[in-house]
């Protein structure tokens, strides 16, 4: 096989030029440090969503079709082939938007993929851990460089459908891609990606499919095996007129986006690791109780209101009062906040059905009221940044306030490993039980190191 690199096309010869040069030599070990965190992050949100009621019909399904038992189900028993355990672990890392955040949530694509293929073919960890990276780096850049405008967004929100290139990369790192057949590839993954969502939150109760992040790591999968079987595709998807971001309805492509600093400046070290499990637009508002209740010990029979000072989003499309099933609470500014209020421990209990009906939430959901603050409004229009604040009104007559701009979890106030250790540990202890959790945390946080990826599996599997 012999790499051929510009194809006429230089945006995709970088990026086969980036990935072949990785698999090779390398990436930083800040690089596959950050990778490692991804795995310990996410095959938490995937074990915990695995229990969540929107996705027991999808797991139903895929347990009767079960292919060979070749890929694990996280959070289950089942082993399906790899196709099927990308898609259904895509969305259970999904379900409770718990996962990190960058330009959305890469890693529920890129992770499903890539443990699905990863145990097709043997992997070991290191190699792994570089295929993950490699399909979240250059996948992030490609949703950089594809961002349609604000007004765009709210007809296609085509940043949340690029995820296929992503795992396609991830997945034809495992199996040995490389040179020209990386135009297959990612020719193939632009070609099938499915398109699903239209921005914003108005239109209740919310689809359970969310961004179809399931469908995306399937196609990503299927794109490398078949590629590197010899199927051929359409290539130009990176270059010239009719590229993949007017394919998805984007008013905006930046192709220097994508290449500049390709192998030089990462954009995984910006990755953000959630505190909360909530859409990371309320994070602000969840981090401003938490400052504002400091360590006071309020209780909810304490509290007689709460304003909250929020932008126009929030206010607009997210004072949702009585979700209808979790996917809406977690897009629900006064439901979060109930739900912190009433259980201050930001665990993926605040997402059950249970909670949905809880007397004691649903009555503090009431004491809420959202109040839009128009300079919070304009640096979100003009940064995407969202800031909040909260004022906390005391039936013994104090006010507790608190403002938050740069949240928890955030690449400027990152999670340390602890804290991450803490969230898998909360997340997992159900499937687990406790001493196995902290073992499996020890293990994903090691995973570059370990010899096959069966034994990062084995730790994650109910004995």
């Amino acid at each position: 096989m012999t790499p051929l690199y510009d194809l006429e096309q230089p945006v995709l010869g970088e990026v086969a030029r980036f990935l072949d040069t990785v698999r090779s030599d390398g990436m930083p070990p800040t690089v596959i440090q950050q990778g490692e965190r991804l795995l310990l992050d996410t095959a938490g949100c995937m074990i915990a969503g695995a229990g969540a009621s929107p996705s027991t019909p999808m797991i139903d399904t895929f347990a009767s079709w079960a292919g060979p038992p070749v890929a694990d189900v996280l959070g289950t028993t089942i082993r399906t082939s790899p196709s099927d355990a990308a898609f259904v672990n895509a969305y259970t890392a999904d379900v409770l938007d718990f996962e990190e955040t960058l330009i959305s949530h890469p890693s529920a694509v890129v992770l499903a993929a890539g443990l699905a293929v990863a145990q097709d073919v043997g992997a070991s960890g290191h190699d792994l851990v570089t295929a993950v990276s490699a399909g979240y780096e250059v996948g992030s850049r490609l949703g950089a460089a594809m961002v349609p405008s604000p007004a765009k967004r709210r007809e296609s929100a085509a940043e949340f459908w690029w995820k296929s290139v992503a795992a396609a990369i991830t997945s034809g790192m495992l199996l040995g891609v490389e040179g020209e057949h990386w135009a297959d590839v990612i020719g193939y993954a632009t070609s099938a990606s499915p398109a699903a969502r239209r921005g914003g939150f108005e239109f209740r109760p919310l689809s359970h499919l969310k961004a179809n992040y399931s469908g995306q790591a399937q196609v990503g999968v299927h794109a490398a095996y078949l590629a590197a079987r010899g199927f051929r595709t359409y290539r130009a998807m990176l270059d010239g007129h009719r590229t993949f971001a007017e394919l998805l309805g984007s008013d905006r492509w930046d192709p220097e986006v994508l290449i500049d600093g390709l192998g030089e400046r990462w954009y995984t070290e910006r990755i953000g690791f959630k505190a909360y499990p909530a859409c990371l637009y309320l994070h602000a508002l969840l981090e401003s109780i938490d400052v504002a209740r400091g360590e006071q010990g309020v209780r909810p029979e304490d509290i007689r209101s709460v304003t909250a000072f929020v932008p126009a989003l929030l206010r607009n499309e997210m004072d949702v009062r009585r979700p209808r099933h979790i996917i809406d609470a977690q897009f629900s500014a006064p439901f979060a906040a109930a739900a912190l209020l009433v259980d201050p421990r930001p665990t993926a209990s605040w997402l059950s059905d249970d909670r949905l009906g809880d007397p004691e939430t649903l009555a503090m959901t009431d004491r809420i009221q959202l109040e839009e603050r128009p300079s919070y409004t304009e640096l979100h229009r003009r940064d995407g940044r969202v800031r909040a604040g909260v004022r906390i009104e005391l039936v013994s007559g104090a006010v507790l306030t608190a403002d938050v701009d740069t949240i928890r979890g955030s690449a400027a106030r990152p999670l340390s490993n602890t804290e991450l250790i803490e969230k898998f540990v909360s997340s997992t202890t159900s499937w687990l039980g406790p001493a196995r959790a902290r073992a499996a945390a020890d293990s994903l946080l090691r995973s570059a190191g370990a010899g096959h990826v069966e034994d990062l599996m084995e730790a994650v599997r109910r004995t």
